[in-house]
């Protein structure tokens, strides 16, 4: 199972859509180290790392 997968079926969100569009995503990048992901948003008009990517999945989720 992919990790994609593993996010639409554990929280319900597809990760391959966008959530504004509904259009294919694609990654371009994976940031690992913290320092690069803080200097890259500093200068996208001071955006905040730790706030959410994202809004919350809809609905109720199962767990068990």
């Amino acid at each position: 199972m992919t990790w994609a997968q593993r996010l639409a079926r554990v929280f319900r969100i597809d990760v391959t859509r966008c959530e504004y569009c509904g259009g294919p995503v694609r990654i371009i990048a994976s940031l690992m180290d913290p320092g690069v992901l803080d200097r890259i948003l500093a200068a996208r008009n001071g955006a905040e790392r730790h706030g959410p990517a994202r809004r919350p999945p809809q609905g109720e989720l199962a767990l068990g």
